[in-house]
């Protein structure tokens, strides 16, 4: 039971430590992705924000060289201009998520708002003193210039602003990455070492176990041998035993034994046969005096 345990428990360790490698590769994986799709989502921000700013010098550019040269395609060009501003705006607006960044944008939102109308009341002021007077000159609108000039310059300056924004902000949130991923491989290092050192350990004294016990079945099985040895030469020592039990119909006078087969044999025959006796002759006293008289006396004298 104890050494069933101690399997468990080192087969839990190793799965622990396969759970935990195999989790910190798919950290790791996110944490690659994490920087991949911050870094495009900043840099799509970061974009549209400096073409918004590009947009709204080009859309100026193209008001104030109408009103200074009076090229028709300067006209067409500026709300062109102020329309693709609208569009990069329309973009931040679905990426942009930080409070922060939000608070330029809806600055940027507000200003820009007034563009369209306050260039297209220029243009048309522009064209109405170009037709009554046959010349427009800026000095005498600079009050109305400076005003759409100064919106122009807040949403530059607001756009450069939310890039750099949103260039902090990932790097923040980089950082932030780096700092959580520092921290977790820490933790995920302890945990594996921790686990590989609870693996030895139980290897270590479920392999002494396990030594111990075939020391036991080693010792158990020599010992049932030495058994076995022993009943097997108690078993052939048996089966070389006869013993003789029972009645044996024996001679009165001359001491034969009948056999089963109604024969009469010499009663050392009869052992011989039905045991492991040997017989070697001898002589009694008795009979000897009986038969050798002449010879014990001569031995007496």
């Amino acid at each position: 039971m104890k050494n069933k345990l101690l399997v468990f428990g080192f087969l839990s360790a190793i799965s622990i430590m396969i759970i935990i490698v195999i989790y910190a590769l798919h950290t790791n994986q996110q944490t690659i992705i994490s920087f991949e799709s911050g870094e495009k989502h900043f840099k799509s921000i970061a974009t549209a924000a400096t073409e918004v700013s590009s947009y709204a010098k080009r859309a100026e550019g193209h008001l104030l060289l109408y009103l200074a040269l009076h090229a028709k395609a300067d006209k067409e060009k500026f709300p062109k201009r102020i329309t693709s501003l609208h569009e990069q705006l329309s973009i931040l607006d679905q990426k942009i998520g930080s409070p922060e960044a939000r608070i330029i944008f809806e600055k940027i939102k507000a200003n820009t708002g007034r563009l369209l109308s306050d260039g297209n009341t220029l243009i048309a002021y522009h064209d109405k003193v170009l037709e009554d007077k046959g010349n427009f000159k800026i000095e005498d609108h600079q009050e109305a210039i400076l005003e759409v000039h100064e919106n122009f310059s807040a949403i530059r300056e607001l756009g450069v602003n939310l890039a750099e924004c949103e260039i902090k902000l990932e790097t923040d949130l980089k950082s932030k990455i780096l700092e959580n991923e520092t921290r977790l491989r820490s933790h995920l290092l302890f945990l594996i070492i921790l686990t590989f050192g609870i693996t030895v350990f139980l290897g270590y004294i479920l392999n002494r176990n396990l030594k111990a016990l075939n020391k036991e079945i080693v010792k158990r099985i020599q010992s049932e041998k030495a058994i076995q040895s022993e009943r097997d030469k108690l078993k052939d020592a048996l089966a070389n035993v006869k013993i003789l039990s029972g009645l044996l119909p024996i001679c009165a006078s001359c001491k034969k034994i009948r056999d089963d087969k109604g024969y009469w044999n010499q009663i050392e025959t009869y052992i011989k046969d039905h045991s492991g006796a040997e017989f070697s002759h001898s002589i009694c006293p008795e009979c000897a005096k009986k038969l050798y008289p002449d010879f014990l006396e001569d031995k007496e004298q």
